[in-house]
């Protein structure tokens, strides 16, 4: 049996198994950490070692047979992925390979110099833009602030294909795509939401990525555009997924 479990702090929850302390939120360095579930027809009290994180990022308990998927609000989750498409390369194709790469290098530049731009005006937060991923095929930028951490990865086209071909060798939900984009005149962004407190739920996830993904592309200018994918399965962030 799978199942899964949200940590509400009341029927579910955390605890520390040398102390009693109960937790709401998954801490991988305390390793006393077990946990308490109230189940239809049981309660299961599962000692830390039954609690693991897979390839992928997902936390579960494995208790026989049965398979507890858990999820206390904290997890690192896709709310929003699309492509940054260049001009009308979503209804045209670019056939010749040089002219594409090139067009890519392009695209790619200017998302990292809108990071930047936007790092710059938000001083408010600590930003962090990574553009080593991948041999310059990806760039990515963390946002962090008292509340949540926020990360922004563009990808290549080809970089979000090997992606959902190892997600799906796994067994793990993939990134939503559209086929009819084409490879070189788009990068695809995917943001991730990461909850640091529980007082980042007066701002919804989903609003703070579109906040960010309109003024990314403000900053891009009007040769580009976005076309949205819709998120509908729980995607974790993991390096090189």
């Amino acid at each position: 049996m799978i199942k899964n479990i949200y940590v509400d702090g009341k029927k579910h929850y955390f605890v520390d198994v040398s102390n009693g302390n109960k937790y709401d939120k998954y801490d991988p360095d305390n390793k006393n950490l077990g946990i308490h579930l109230e189940l239809d027809d049981s309660i299961l009290d599962a000692d830390p070692e039954n609690i693991k994180q897979t390839y992928g990022g997902l936390l579960i308990v494995q208790y026989g047979f049965d398979r507890f998927v858990i999820d206390d609000g904290y997890q690192n989750n896709l709310v929003k992925a699309g492509y940054i498409v260049y001009k009308t390369y979503d209804q045209n194709h670019i056939i010749d390979q040089g002219e594409g790469v090139k067009i890519r290098e392009k695209i790619m530049n200017d998302v990292r110099d809108a990071f930047k731009e936007y790092s710059n005006k938000h001083t408010e937060s600590s930003i962090m833009i990574n553009t080593n991923l991948g041999n310059a095929l990806e760039t990515e930028m963390v946002i962090n602030n008292n509340n949540c951490s926020i990360t922004v990865n563009a990808d290549i086209i080809s970089g979000i294909v090997i992606k959902n071909k190892r997600r799906k060798d796994n067994s793990l939900p993939f990134y939503a795509f559209d086929k009819s984009i084409d490879k070189y005149g788009s990068v695809y962004m995917s943001i991730f939401v990461k909850k640091n407190t529980k007082n980042a739920d007066d701002i919804p996830p989903i609003v703070k990525a579109n906040e960010i993904n309109k003024e990314i592309l403000d900053l891009l200018g009007m040769d580009y555009h976005f076309n949205s994918q819709i998120v509908k399965k729980s995607v974790l962030y993991y390096k090189d997924l």
